[in-house]
C-alpha cells in the first residue's frame, strides 16, 4: 500500500509540476524522444525536476506512440525554464498491461509501473538533461529495462 501511494504522489508531481508561477517563468521550447531498450515507448509519463538553481518546479511530457514528447510546466503552457534537470519516468498500466482508462483515479484501480522503480525515484534516477537558453527539440531519454541506480 505504502507503495501505491508513493506512485501516485509521484503521478501528481508529474501533473502538478509548475501548477503555479507559469505565467512569470520564462520557458523555452523542450521537445525529445523517449525510447526504452533502444526503441520507442509510448505512455511513458517524464517529469523534469529542477537542478543546480532552475526556476520553477520543473517540467514533465508524456511520450506518444512513437516516443516523442513534448515538455511543459502546465497544461497550458508549452516549454520549460532553460537549466539542468534530474529526468524521473513512469509508464502506469493496468496489471494486465492495458492502459489506464482516462478519467480513471489510482485510488480507484490497481495500476502498476511498467518501468524499473530506479526512474521514479529522484534519490536513484540516473538520469540527468539539460535544457539551453535557445530550447531543444533533440532530446533523448535513454532508459533501459535494468538500470543502474545512481550512486548516492
Amino acid at each position: 500500500m505504502q507503495r501505491l501511494w508513493r506512485v501516485v504522489g509521484l503521478l501528481g508531481l508529474g501533473l502538478c509540476v509548475g501548477c503555479d508561477g507559469g505565467d512569470a517563468i520564462g520557458t523555452v521550447d523542450a521537445t525529445g524522444t523517449v525510447n526504452l531498450d533502444g526503441q520507442p515507448i509510448d505512455g511513458a509519463m517524464i517529469t523534469l525536476m529542477p537542478l543546480e538553481g532552475v526556476q520553477g518546479r520543473g517540467g514533465y511530457g508524456l511520450s506518444d506512440g512513437s516516443g516523442k514528447v513534448e515538455f511543459r510546466i502546465t497544461p497550458e503552457t508549452a516549454g520549460v525554464p532553460a537549466g539542468k534537470y534530474r529526468v524521473l519516468a513512469q509508464k502506469m498500466t493496468m496489471p494486465d498491461g492495458s492502459p489506464v482508462p482516462p478519467d480513471t483515479l489510482a485510488t480507484d484501480v490497481e495500476i502498476r509501473n511498467n518501468l524499473s522503480p530506479v526512474y521514479s525515484d529522484p534519490e536513484t534516477s540516473p538520469l540527468e538533461v539539460t535544457i539551453p537558453e535557445a530550447g531543444a527539440q533533440d532530446i533523448v531519454v535513454e532508459l533501459v529495462s535494468r538500470p543502474s541506480p545512481r550512486p548516492r
